[in-house]
């Protein structure tokens, strides 16, 4: 009689913990497959695109891309299409500088 009970309890507590076991599962299906949605090209895109259109990132960006641009251009007005080293050197570096004080200032 004793180990009647005892079976039946046995086979209760490993019901439930398969029955745990199966739910768990399903919980981990369910968010691996949020996941893989999430981290498709066009949902990544999509973010991307929403991120870009916030007023704070397109005035950094703005900002950015005029920096170096006038980087760039300070660098082609200085050295030009000289090949010298040194020329080349200088160049590098007055971008990099006109980049750099530009950018804090904008």
């Amino acid at each position: 009689m004793k180990n009647r009970d005892a079976r039946e309890k046995l086979d209760s507590l490993i019901a439930l913990v398969e029955a745990r076991k199966k739910m768990e599962l399903w919980e981990l299906k369910g968010s691996v497959n949020g996941l893989v949605d999430t981290l498709r090209p066009a949902n990544l895109l999509s973010t991307t695109l929403d991120e870009f259109s916030k007023p704070e990132i397109k005035e950094k960006l703005v900002a950015s891309v005029l920096s170096l641009a006038a980087g760039y251009l300070s660098r082609k007005l200085i050295v030009g299409k000289s090949n010298h080293p040194v020329r080349k050197v200088a160049g590098y570096l007055i971008q990099w500088a006109v980049s750099k004080i530009l950018a804090r200032k904008l």
